[in-house]
């Protein structure tokens, strides 16, 4: 399906183009009004992940029987917060027991194929946009959306705030853009941080001993 979608774009790109050249008149406006189409063509497009239902509505409206939908660049895809699922081949809320077999407590439920994940406290895995391990994702705008804190996934004794959070996110934005600058070759021992390596921390993605802001899980081994 993926193919299919991109050969349409493709497609569609293509269909721009002949409008130019095939127009004897040329004209900038014209070929501005194209560049904004394609432009707008490869934003809209990006998949969705989770929410893709593999359905189009090209030539007619997403089918009910897929639960909450909407169409995106002729696409069907779940509503925001919501999952398709393949088992009951319906859109579920990401908080259901359906839901939970489809995304991780992590996931943000936007991608990055194409562009940086914009959320605090994310990271790119996988072309998915996750919350960095000891933060879950929550739901809902403002302060009680995006990722937040899990304080049972720390040590009970660890002391810390929201804005101490933030503070360590924003510096270690800037240290990773200051190391992208002056070299693209990875830290030797960032391995050693992934959660995977740690037993305890098996379903976390991404880094846990220590985490992006540095800070070790309860599940680190000690």
């Amino acid at each position: 399906m993926r193919a299919v979608l991109a050969l349409l774009a493709a497609s569609w790109a293509h269909d721009l183009e002949e409008v130019v050249f095939d127009d004897d008149g040329g004209g900038l406006n014209l070929l501005q009004r194209k560049d904004r189409a394609v432009q707008e063509l490869n934003e809209s497009s990006t998949w969705q992940g989770a929410r893709e239902t593999g359905n189009i509505c090209m030539w007619s409206n997403c089918e009910q029987r897929l639960g909450p939908t909407e169409c995106y660049h002729f696409r069907c895809v779940c509503q925001m917060d919501f999952v398709y699922s393949e088992r009951v081949k319906q859109c579920v809320h990401r908080y259901t027991p359906e839901g939970r077999e489809v995304v991780l407590p992590q996931d943000t439920g936007a991608t990055c194929y194409f562009n940086e994940c914009s959320g605090k406290f994310t990271v790119c895995s996988d072309s998915k946009c996750l919350c960095i391990p000891g933060f879950i994702y929550l739901a809902g705008q403002g302060t009680y959306g995006g990722c937040q804190r899990d304080p049972n996934l720390f040590p009970p004794d660890q002391q810390w705030s929201q804005s101490d959070d933030l503070h360590r996110w924003q510096e270690q934005q800037q240290q990773q853009q200051q190391q992208y600058q002056q070299s693209t070759t990875p830290s030797p021992e960032k391995s050693q941080s992934s959660c995977s390596r740690h037993p305890k921390c098996s379903g976390l993605a991404g880094d846990c001993c220590p985490n992006e802001l540095g800070l070790s899980l309860a599940c680190c081994n000690k």
